[in-house]
């Protein structure tokens, strides 16, 4: 009876194994039908002429590379840097970044000094200088408006 038993779970694992399937090739058949495409013509929008004039005379104007005179860049690993840039057409910039402690001393911030300089097509020379905190970015440069000192109210 054991050996039967035996026979019989042996016969159900071996059937439940994937059997090999036979594959029968026969030559297929294609149909060499040419097919037939409709051609239409499609619709694309252009750019307006005046927008197209503008960038061919952007790309066939030869440029003018500016050389630059110094430069000079320090970067530290706690995340301050030094930068410092001049230009042979005068323009310039630079910045310096610390880190401090912020105002309620629980904490480091980076704080970022710089300024760049300039000459406007006008022949007016601009100069900026920035500072960049835990309280805001803040620029200053005498071409800038200035709001009116507010009247005191005595």
């Amino acid at each position: 009876m054991n050996a039967f038993i035996a026979v019989c779970l042996l016969v159900g694992a071996v059937s439940a194994f994937p059997q090999p399937q036979k594959f029968q090739t026969q030559p297929q058949q294609f149909q060499t039908q040419p097919q037939q495409f409709q051609t239409q013509p499609q619709q694309f929008q252009t750019q307006p002429q005046y927008l197209q004039n503008q960038l061919f005379q952007e790309e066939s104007t030869p440029h003018t590379y500016i050389p630059i005179l110094s430069k000079s860049e320090i970067h530290r690993p706690d995340g301050t840097f030094a930068l410092k840039y001049q230009s042979a057409d005068g323009q310039s910039f630079q910045e310096n970044a610390q880190v401090v402690r912020n105002s309620d001393n629980t904490g480091d911030v980076l704080v970022k000094t710089g300024s760049y300089a300039y000459t406007a097509p006008d022949g007016t020379p601009i100069s900026v200088s920035y500072i960049a905190d835990e309280f805001g970015f803040r620029v200053s440069g005498n071409h800038l408006p200035v709001a009116p000192v507010a009247p005191s109210s005595s």
